[in-house]
């Protein structure tokens, strides 16, 4: 089972990708992390996108003026999924 979960911050968005055999009270240290990603500074000048998916980080200036701004991680994440 695949889980994908979001933390919203005031000045940040971050997501992880983890999956885990879908065993009920499974500790989350038991989980295995498929993907990450998040958008730091949203709304500041030079905010910065991370991302690792399928073992390759990667991190690039992008405009975030808001959380729902196009660089904001849900915006990124979906491709990112279907390929994981």
């Amino acid at each position: 089972m695949r889980i994908l979960v979001f933390n919203y911050g005031s000045s940040s968005v971050r997501c992880s990708l983890v999956e885990t055999d879908g065993a009920r009270d499974v500790p989350a240290s038991d989980g295995r992390l498929v993907a990450s990603a998040s958008v730091e500074r949203v709304g500041q000048p030079g905010a910065q996108l991370r991302d690792d998916f399928a073992g390759e980080a990667r991190v690039r200036e992008v405009v975030a003026a808001t959380h729902a701004g196009p660089y904001a991680v849900p915006h990124a994440v979906p491709d990112a999924v279907s390929d994981a």
